[in-house]
């Protein structure tokens, strides 16, 4: 009964100074098909881990409830990109909420 949805931001690039949360709505599994973003820059935060570079981040099991993607650029360098596919485990609904968040401290996080 659950529902399959890609979210991304670019797979040829993404713009400086980007920021957006992206609700969705657990149980379900993330799993990353494309990642690329400035190494120690530019980050996905999903449960409270953020992640950056040029690796796929392994598949994160969500849990029950509402949690935050969230996604933010620095000033300068881009890279091209990060995808994903968050299949729920019930019917459950992914929604893109673009909002100006502040970014967190950018700090060396993986």
């Amino acid at each position: 009964d659950g529902a399959s949805f890609e979210i991304e931001r670019g797979r040829d690039g993404y713009g400086n100074n980007e920021q957006a949360s992206i609700t969705i709505v657990g149980p379900g599994t993330l799993m990353f098909t494309f990642f690329n973003t400035e190494s120690g820059y530019d980050y996905v935060q999903v449960l409270d881990e953020a992640y950056s570079g040029n690796y796929l981040p392994n598949n994160i099991e969500i849990p029950e409830g509402m949690h935050q993607i969230l996604w933010w650029s620095d000033g300068s360098v881009t890279n091209l990109g990060w995808a994903c596919r968050y299949t729920s485990s019930h019917g459950s609904k992914a929604e893109l909420l673009l909002s100006n968040l502040p970014a967190p401290g950018c700090g060396t996080r993986n």
